[in-house]
């Protein structure tokens, strides 16, 4: 089976440019930004990169490098669900995938079918970078030297060649220590495919400092198909729940003014499927005579209500149709899909300050009453006062059952008089 890896070494900028919120700011994709974290730098923009800024420098040192460098603070919230959307795009063209860490899997899927989503993601000189051969090690160490928005396919019964020629430099962006590198360099070692005679043990006692993870990761590279876990399977990958709309018009609608009445009613009855959760992700699809066209939004905050995703989804239609200018826009069928479906949080702290001042305002006003209503028909009293709801704090005694709790209470008194 063909091993297909995805590896996109910016992620955390690069799901940043894909969210609605830079989306709709022009600046950013003509300005240098880096994503920051703990005042270190973790990812940066292509034009980031061209003014000298890596990952792993200071944050000051970063800014000093373009006085027009823009720094956002990591958002994992966001990193997740652009993973997650980029995943389910592979799913179209195969079920078989597993996810290493954001930025990096592994599917069954031929490079020819991969190509043009690479080619899509890597607009802009995204470093989005593609590699396939008969096992795992060795499709990564392709997608580390391949050429940005394009697969470098390993062929068959050639991956020890290849790993022979593969400098143990290119690993330090595969997550080896730079320290452990320089060692291997100390034996003389410059090749990954020169490894390959050394065992497992060999190499983890030589790297027990200052990663001793670096062993095992080395000897995966060096073996290649030799190693047997390099040829497991890709699991299949189970997709997270959505939920749809879809409008289609009796006659075409080629107007702005045909398709926003449609649009609001595809919204509601989406967001009516909500209940209590709320939704991150909005894919609209218009279909046309020439093709469908998609658009998709990331919110940066969770919504649930349909007019304040109205802007967002129109906003979303209009670069889908801008694909196919020159051709005047014709619109078929309009389809609305919510992903990145959270419940929304409860205010548990906001619901014990609000019963506890309930139940202390009836408990003034009861007080209240009973000092100035006779006690004829009966009274309210404290019964659980520890429960949760306010209606539980308090019972109705009657009258009766008053005059028999005191009748009770007077026969107990007299018979402890009598008893001393």
């Amino acid at each position: 089976m063909p091993f297909f890896c995805l590896w996109i070494p910016q992620f955390a900028a690069f799901a940043l440019s894909q969210t609605n919120q830079n989306q709709t700011q022009p600046a950013l994709a003509s300005t240098p930004f880096i994503v920051c974290e703990r005042e270190c730098v973790v990812a940066a923009s292509p034009l980031a990169i061209q003014v000298g800024v890596v990952t792993d420098m200071a944050l000051g040192k970063a800014l000093s490098k373009s006085p027009d460098l823009l720094a956002f603070a990591r958002d994992r919230n966001c990193e997740a669900l652009v993973w997650a959307e980029l995943q389910r795009l592979l799913y179209g063209l195969t079920p078989q995938i597993e996810a290493v860490q954001a930025g990096l899997l592994f599917a069954d899927l031929d490079a020819k079918a991969a190509a043009p989503l690479l080619g899509h993601w890597a607009k802009g000189d995204w470093g989005v970078h593609g590699g396939q051969a008969t096992d795992r090690a060795t499709a990564q160490l392709a997608a580390l030297q391949s050429r940005c928005g394009e697969v470098c396919a390993v062929p068959l019964k050639r991956e020890r060649d290849f790993i022979d020629l593969t400098p143990l430099s290119v690993l330090k962006n595969a997550g080896v220590h730079p320290k452990s590198l320089q060692r291997m360099r100390w034996f003389g070692w410059e090749k990954v495919g020169q490894l390959r005679r050394l065992t497992r043990r060999q190499l983890e006692e030589q790297l027990q400092k200052p990663a001793p993870q670096d062993g095992l990761t080395l000897y995966r590279f060096a073996q290649g198909p030799l190693y047997p876990p390099n040829r497991r399977e890709v699991p299949n990958w189970q997709p997270p729940e959505e939920l749809f709309a879809t409008i289609e018009f009796e006659v075409a609608a080629r107007e702005p003014a045909h398709w926003d009445a449609a649009m609001d009613e595809l919204l509601r009855e989406v967001c009516a499927g909500l209940g209590t959760r709320q939704a991150q992700t909005l894919e609209l699809c218009a279909h046309t005579p020439v093709a469908p066209v998609v658009a998709r939004r990331v919110f940066k905050e969770p919504l649930a209500n349909p007019r304040v995703m109205r802007r967002v989804a129109l906003s979303a239609l209009e670069e889908a149709l801008r694909i196919l200018h020159p051709l005047p826009p014709v619109v078929l069928r309009l389809e609305i899909r919510l992903g990145g479906l959270t419940n929304a949080p409860v205010q548990e702290t906001l619901f014990e300050d609000e019963s506890a001042t309930n139940s202390r305002r009836l408990g003034s006003v009861l007080r209240h009453l009973q000092t100035r209503v006779p006690d004829r028909v009966g009274h309210y009293v404290s019964s659980h006062s520890e429960s949760p709801f306010i209606e539980e704090r308090y019972s109705w005694l009657s009258a009766l059952e008053s005059l028999q709790q005191q009748s009770s209470q007077q026969q107990h008194n007299t018979s402890k008089a009598v008893a001393r």
